[in-house]
């Protein structure tokens, strides 16, 4: 939308006027057109209409644009980086020891 105001469709007088909120009316939108135009069904009316956004009843302070955003680096990790487990190889160890006494005992 170029600039953020509604103007309407008078089909009557053939003339677009500014649109007005709060007339007791539902509008529903329905769908855009190559052209900009919003078509609306106002249920309170019982008609469909068209909108147009348009500067021709003035201009709507414009939005400013945003600005670059900061593309997210990975920050160094302040844990040290996990060390070998020993455990696993003292119960390899030990495990190994217990099966060949074990077997050494059977020979006996």
């Amino acid at each position: 939308m170029k600039n953020g105001r509604a103007v309407r469709f008078l089909p009557d007088s053939g003339e677009w006027a500014a649109a007005v909120l709060g007339e007791g009316t539902a509008p529903v939108f329905i769908e855009t057109d190559d052209s900009g135009t919003l078509w609306v069904y106002e249920s309170g009316a019982g008609r469909l209409v068209s909108l147009e956004v348009s500067d021709r009843f003035g201009q709507v302070t414009p939005t400013p644009a945003p600005g670059p955003t900061a593309t997210p680096q990975a920050s160094p990790s302040s844990l040290p980086p996990p060390a070998g487990t020993p455990g696993f190889t003292a119960l390899f160890t030990i495990t190994a020891l217990a099966l060949f006494a074990i077997a050494g005992r059977q020979r006996h």
